[in-house]
């Protein structure tokens, strides 16, 4: 099976050095790069992919997303908040991309902007327990623990509004 991944990555390299503009030829090298290890290529595959294409999915950027942040080199934090920011744009206002960049920036430090991701979320979707704890444990980091314990409260308070059913 790792020779067959080997032999199709050698054919996807192939026919993106014949077509260098067609973005599915891309993601599939990124995709097979992946699969073999070889995540630094990948990373560099599914650039060019996003640069290249005019339809997106949300994995497109969160795989890209998860790749930097996993590699953990200079830069490559700040580059992941960045791509979810640009999936955010072209895909939509999705709430997986916002978890994901607010967890990369509270590991950065940016407690602020990450806060605001969960306010962005709860005015888009609607207030959800989860968001306010996270956001909580977002300002308890920031040492703005009166904030923390308003959205611990207010995590408090969607919960016991919930049906008992769904509290379960």
């Amino acid at each position: 099976r790792h020779d067959d991944v080997r032999i199709s990555e050698s054919l996807a390299n192939e026919l993106v050095k014949r077509h260098p503009k067609y973005a599915p030829g891309w993601d599939f090298l990124g995709q097979l790069q992946r699969k073999l290890g070889k995540n630094d290529d990948a990373i560099d595959s599914y650039r060019r992919y996003i640069a290249l294409a005019s339809e997106y999915r949300a994995g497109d950027f969160s795989d890209l997303a998860t790749l930097l942040t996993d590699r953990g080199g200079p830069g490559d934090k700040d580059e992941a908040v960045q791509v979810l920011d640009q999936g955010i744009t072209k895909v939509g206002d999705l709430a997986g991309m916002h978890l994901m960049a607010a967890g990369i920036e509270t590991s950065l430090g940016r407690y602020e902007s990450a806060a605001r991701r969960f306010d962005k979320l709860a005015a888009r979707y609607r207030p959800r327990p989860d968001w306010s704890r996270e956001k909580g444990e977002v300002l308890m980091k920031a040492g703005r623990y009166r904030e923390a314990i308003s959205a611990y409260d207010s995590a408090m308070a969607l919960i016991k509004a919930m049906s008992e059913q769904r509290k379960k």
